[in-house]
């Protein structure tokens, strides 16, 4: 097996890892909840499947955005992380046939974790050169407006639930790059710039979500007591 197929196994396994430690965390009422707020699930879909798409047609259109960089953008528009009740689904069924699996849920999160990040860093090493010559003619800016404005309209739209807001905030700017690149395989003739531009702007927006989950914990923290709203 080669080097390259052992990274993309680690990423596979790190994904399906994922995957499973959200699901053993999962409950009942998980499932029922969104089709019980059908107003939060409106607005879910309006934010990551409408506003963040529309978004970036308009950047492509009103400004002189590198070629490759527009099509990294609306593939990663049209490429939100998958929805969380399948993996929902998966973890019902597994902790009804062993509830103390659920254990395992922190555990498996971490060797994910692991995983990604030694599969990562071979690939950012080698397409550094690639996402460098991309830095420059707006392509930073438009990378950090187009997280910026998927964390803003997320928040927005998540309700008066400091939880919904915190989830819809990062899930409206956080999308598959993996994905992302399947949508724009065929319309891009330099596989390798697409990949430095969409790494470039998955690095942009990991970096912009540390501030707002910081200060999203700084609010928890400052009320712990406070009874969170739920609204549809």
């Amino acid at each position: 097996m080669t080097a390259a197929e052992l990274i993309a196994l680690a990423i596979q396994l790190s994904i399906g890892l994922i995957v499973a430690s959200v699901a053993l965390n999962a409950r009942l009422s998980d499932l029922a909840s969104l089709w019980h707020r059908p107003g939060l699930l409106v607005r879910s879909l309006l934010s990551m499947f409408v506003v963040m798409p529309a978004l970036a047609v308009g950047m492509a259109l009103l400004f002189d955005l590198r070629p490759v960089l527009e099509a990294a953008l609306i593939a990663l528009a049209l490429a939100p992380v998958p929805p969380l009740l399948p993996r929902k689904e998966i973890g019902l069924a597994v902790r009804r046939v062993a509830p103390a699996a659920a254990r395992l849920a922190g555990p498996l999160a971490l060797v994910a974790t692991v995983l990604l990040v030694v599969a990562a860093v071979p690939i950012l090493v080698k397409e550094w050169p690639a996402i460098r010559a991309l830095v420059g003619s707006f392509s930073v800016v438009a990378a950090a407006g187009f997280s910026i404005v998927g964390l803003a309209v997320g928040h927005a739209l998540g309700g008066p639930d400091p939880d919904d807001r915190t989830v819809l905030a990062l899930s409206t700017a956080s999308r598959h790059p993996a994905l992302a690149l399947a949508i724009a395989h065929g319309g891009v003739t330099d596989q390798q710039a697409l990949l430095a531009a969409v790494l470039l702007v998955v690095i942009v927006s990991s970096v912009l979500s540390v501030p707002y989950v910081k200060w999203r914990a700084r609010g928890h923290a400052r009320s712990p007591s406070q009874e969170r709203p739920r609204a549809s």
